[in-house]
């Protein structure tokens, strides 16, 4: 334990707001939460913007890929965010409702907690009758629609942990743990969920709090009665088991015992228990009515995605459009909504990550513009693996969604440092051909130089010498080799010299010279005959006698 690195909590210093309401008047625990909040204050409290100016739009483009991720801050509550919020409102005044740690009651109950009986292990005698009925809540949909972070969300707005030192005059010193979260371990190990609950309690309270709990000899038994006193004496509000299909794994008669275990808690000591999970976990809480009945005390939140027309929709899409930071601004046009909704089913997690790739991708094209056919194309190229759930969705086929639940949307952080290491070593082979092309070029105007100035030592004309080496560049092309351009060019240059020479020596002679005509023209049979004509051939029939 001694390399941990604990984040030991600050509790915040109680602050009364006194509820006048039957069970709910002079209690701490609850006079110390936070007053009840409507919606249109949640929205408030909650929603995120994050930082973004117009001009980053003018930025390179690696900066404004770096940029693109600040969408990762950008939130706005759903009707179902708002609704956890009150579920978990609900949950922690009644759960409290029955606990005053100022009552005689409250101690009773610590007491008959701390005797280990040879019964059940979690029986203990009930000190007030409760409405364990209303304390339990189970929240259930696929994974990446979002119930972990809007669960996360509304308990943000309450402190995790409460100091209280004077209630109405009168001294006291006791600490309240508002609420506790932990994830069913992937084995629905009863034994490693006692123990997480125990590393998270000396995480949060540090390393001469609980650890003494962490020893490996205990056994499941000793555990539970354990967890169970420390959930009293901490004041526990409520505590939340995430991904609870994982008790699908439990071996032998654990799954019983972790459900008896999770009743215990809400029957005897009135905690609420909110279970939290996929589709998986309807056959685990229907397998015992009594299990499913407590699991849903409050209602159980079926967590579906948003409808098109849903106005939650439409103001994260809307809000969201904001942050853009293509260099070329994209309207949000009918075409566009369509095409997001299509590609997302009213997946809000979808809905962002899809945004940014979009945003990526148009980033790595001449034309930033965003389009239906490069949101379509992001989503089959970066949201390949979701695309059976999303079908499955968009169908209604509810045999294909029970084998695609567990199916989540992709890890962003990963897929946007791939992105940008694939567009560099895309940005790399640019830049490396624009240096080969800029090095070819260089090469050949040193080649240029080099020859043209050794065929001038060399006497050769500097007109004819020009010619001869951009002749040579044209035969060479890439493959510069000196020695062999320096002997065309001089095969060239003597070419070009003989012909030359001739056609001076024609040019000196008289237009009467045969010799010239002949010359100039080679081709025809005209020169032949003006010299037969002048004489210089004979006929050779009359030569003969003929």
């Amino acid at each position: 334990m001694d390399n941990l690195d604990y984040r030991i909590l600050e509790p915040f210093e109680a602050v009364y707001t006194e509820r006048n309401i039957g069970l709910y008047k002079n209690n701490p625990y609850i006079d110390a939460l936070p007053p009840l909040l409507d919606r249109a204050e949640v929205i408030k409290m909650l929603v995120s913007f994050p930082d973004y100016d117009e001009e980053e739009r003018i930025l390179s483009v690696a900066e404004r890929k770096l940029m693109v991720q600040n969408l990762f801050d950008y939130y706005y509550p759903t009707e179902r965010t708002l609704e956890m919020y009150e579920k978990i409102t609900a949950l922690l005044c009644t759960g409290y409702s029955s606990r005053n740690p100022l009552s005689k009651q409250f101690y009773q109950q610590a007491k008959a907690i701390s005797k280990p009986t040879k019964l059940y292990p979690y029986q203990v005698k009930k000190t007030k009758k409760t409405s364990a009925s209303n304390n339990g809540l189970a929240v259930v949909g696929i994974s990446g629609i979002g119930k972990t972070s809007a669960i996360e969300m509304a308990l943000s707005l309450y402190p995790q942990c409460i100091m209280h030192t004077e209630y109405k005059g009168h001294k006291c010193s006791f600490v309240q743990l508002v609420y506790l979260k932990l994830e069913c371990p992937y084995d629905g190990s009863i034994q490693a969920l006692c123990r997480q609950f125990f590393f998270e309690i000396t995480m949060l309270f540090g390393e001469n709090s609980y650890s003494y709990h962490l020893r490996g000899d205990m056994k499941t038994k000793e555990y539970l009665e354990k967890m169970k006193l420390v959930v009293h004496q901490l004041g526990l509000g409520m505590l939340i088991i995430d991904e609870v299909q994982n008790l699908r794994e439990a071996k032998g008669n654990e799954r019983e015992q972790m459900l008896n275990f999770f009743v215990s808690l809400r029957n005897e000591l009135n905690i609420p228990v909110v279970l939290v999970g996929t589709p998986k976990t309807y056959p685990i809480l229907q397998g015992d009515f009594r299990n499913t009945r407590r699991g849903i005390g409050q209602g159980g939140i079926e967590w579906g995605a948003l409808e098109k027309d849903n106005p939650y929709w439409q103001r994260l899409l809307r809000g969201m459009w904001r942050y853009q930071w293509t260099n070329v601004k994209t309207p949000l046009t009918p075409e566009i909504e369509e095409t997001f909704y299509d590609e997302c089913q009213g997946i809000t997690d979808v809905l962002i990550k899809l945004y940014m790739m979009v945003q990526l991708r148009a980033m790595d094209k001449k034309d930033e513009t965003i389009t239906t056919d490069l949101i379509q194309n992001t989503a089959k190229k970066d949201f390949a693996l979701i695309q059976p759930m999303i079908n499955a969705i968009r169908n209604t086929d509810l045999e294909a969604l029970s084998r695609f639940e567990d199916i989540r949307p992709p890890d962003m952080e990963e897929l946007i440092q791939q992105h940008i290491l694939e567009s560099s070593k895309k940005q790399e082979v640019i830049i490396h051909r624009r240096m080969l092309k800029e090095l070819q070029k260089q090469q050949k105007k040193t080649f240029r130089e080099e020859l043209f100035n050794a065929l001038l030592e060399a006497n050769f004309p500097k007109t004819r010498s020009k010619a001869a080496v951009s002749y040579v560049l044209e035969v060479l092309g890439n493959e510069l080799d000196f020695d062999r351009g320096l002997e065309l060019a001089k095969e060239y240059l003597k070419s070009r010299a003989s012909k030359t020479r001739k056609q001076k020596e024609v040019d000196d002679l008289s237009e009467e010279d045969l010799r010239k005509q002949s010359e100039n023209n080679q081709e025809s049979s005209e020169s032949y005959n003006n010299i037969k004509r002048k004489g210089y051939i004979p006929d050779i029939n009359q030569e003969l006698g003929f």
